[in-house]
């Protein structure tokens, strides 16, 4: 597909081409060889975007099912299991932040699992589901939660299929390393837009065609995110996950995706070490050395 010539990568200000034409928007793809980002453009503006999210998520009222279902329990309880094992005995049980926490379903398993969780979610449905239980504390930004807890620190913050709907994701995860605790980790869990389902489907993948998604990630442009953040160690876990939905061929097959980074869902998790230049820093010879 042809290259654009009037807009560049969000990420690393470098030359795109385009990918896809969605109903919704077009996908562009970066062509530095060390970014590769997929992405919306345009994004839906923010009215636009309050809707899809009443009409896909957060139905007012309760009184209908979301058309996008939750992730299962027991998927989300196998991925803490192996993010606690991969945390060390000193991280297990510590502080959590569910940050973009919808209405608290990993904040609720990560409290049998031992952690004591906090949410930051936007949406004020979702905020006003997880008050009517009262077992964690929610905030609707970062800027609310810092006002509550000045000092608030994390050993664990987690981005459960939240980062593909940031709308600068890598503005959003600078801030959160800074609440990291010393040794802590941020880890972001995402469709993978490398995967075999990806590839097959094309434009019909259900994440491309999910209005409310503007980023697509792939193991390597994620971490080229997590590195414009400032993160160091960057790393990709592959959890051991059984999917409740998949039938035994597919069961079989999983760990051979996985292996093969063809696989549904990525990984990812960023340590608070040094800081690192950003790719914008790296282009631009200004970056710290």
């Amino acid at each position: 597909m042809r290259v654009s010539e009037t807009i560049s990568c969000p990420l690393c200000s470098r030359e795109v081409r385009e990918r896809l034409r969605l109903p919704h928007t077009r996908v562009y793809k970066c062509r530095a060889p060390d970014c590769r980002l997929q992405f919306a453009e345009p994004q839906l503006g923010d009215d636009a975007l309050a809707d899809a999210y009443r009409r896909l998520y957060y139905p007012p009222g309760g009184t209908q099912r979301p058309v996008i279902e939750n992730t299962p329990h027991e998927v989300i309880s196998q991925a803490l299991r192996g993010i606690s094992e991969r945390l060390g005995p000193a991280r297990r049980g510590g502080r959590l932040l569910d940050y973009g926490c919808g209405q608290g379903e990993l904040s609720k398993i990560a409290r049998e699992h031992g952690f004591l969780p906090v949410g930051i979610e936007q949406d004020e449905e979702a905020r006003r589901e997880i008050g009517r239980e009262g077992l964690f504390p929610v905030h609707p930004n970062i800027e609310a939660l810092a006002r509550q807890d000045p000092q608030a620190r994390f050993d664990l913050i987690v981005l459960w299929n939240v980062i593909e709907h940031l709308r600068r994701p890598w503005e959003d995860l600078a801030r959160l390393r800074g609440l990291l605790a010393e040794g802590g980790e941020l880890v972001a869990a995402t469709p993978n837009a490398s995967g075999l389902k990806a590839g097959v489907l094309g434009a019909r993948w259900s994440d491309y065609a999910n209005p409310t998604h503007f980023y697509y990630f792939t193991p390597r442009s994620l971490r080229a995110v997590f590195a414009e953040a400032g993160f160091s160690p960057i790393e990709e876990w592959r959890l051991k996950i059984v999917y409740p939905h998949h039938g035994r061929l597919w069961r079989g097959l999983h760990p051979l995706l996985g292996a093969a980074r063809l696989g549904g869902d990525l990984f990812v998790a960023g340590g608070s070490g040094g800081r690192r230049a950003t790719q914008t820093e790296r282009n631009r010879g200004t970056g710290s050395h």
